[in-house]
């Protein structure tokens, strides 16, 4: 099955593209792939200038913003976001996916990594930076994103570890995150 297309000049997200369809073939052959939003409706979709990327639920296609994508320190964590959520939207139903953009209008009003619907996918991502980190120590093979940098703490939940003063050693998301819904 052909895998989606990534619409960028950038020879380092072209690089991190073909790791992710070696990593996540699965999710790179659901999607069309990967492009910039193409007028200010797509870029209102995303959730504005500011957002990073954004997968629609019925295409799957992954739009993403060149400017804040490129200020990221790891933008593989994007991509393996960003991909779990077309795994998520592979699985659902046509009801699903409106319940899904629905049940995304009070999210709105959250942070972002309190959604529901984020919780999966940020935990999917950490899992993934851990087997990195432990690749990138054992010397193993396979696939892997770019070495971790000095003092790196790495993913999503590593954001919130560090925001978490008193508890920087914890790992699992609190005990209330239970996955997607639906």
């Amino acid at each position: 099955m052909p895998h989606g297309q990534l619409q960028s000049e950038d020879e380092n997200l072209q690089r991190l593209w073909t790791q992710m369809i070696r990593e996540m073939p699965d999710a790179t052959a659901a999607t069309p792939g990967m492009r910039p939003p193409s007028g200010w409706w797509e870029r209102m979709l995303m959730g504005g200038d500011d957002a990073i990327a954004k997968t629609m639920p019925f295409s799957k296609e992954i739009l993403y913003n060149p400017d804040t994508l490129a200020r990221e320190t790891r933008p593989i964590d994007t991509l393996r976001h960003e991909l779990t959520h077309v795994r998520e939207y592979e699985d659902m139903g046509p009801l699903r996916k409106i319940g899904s953009i629905l049940s995304g209008v009070p999210q709105a009003f959250m942070s972002h990594e309190n959604r529901p619907q984020e919780q999966h996918a940020l935990r999917e991502e950490d899992r993934m930076y851990r087997e990195d980190l432990d690749r990138a120590r054992t010397g193993a093979t396979g696939p892997m994103s770019m070495p971790p940098a000095q003092g790196d703490t790495g993913g999503a939940w590593g954001i919130l570890r560090r925001l978490m003063a008193g508890r920087p050693e914890r790992l699992e998301p609190p005990n209330n995150v239970t996955g997607p819904r639906g």
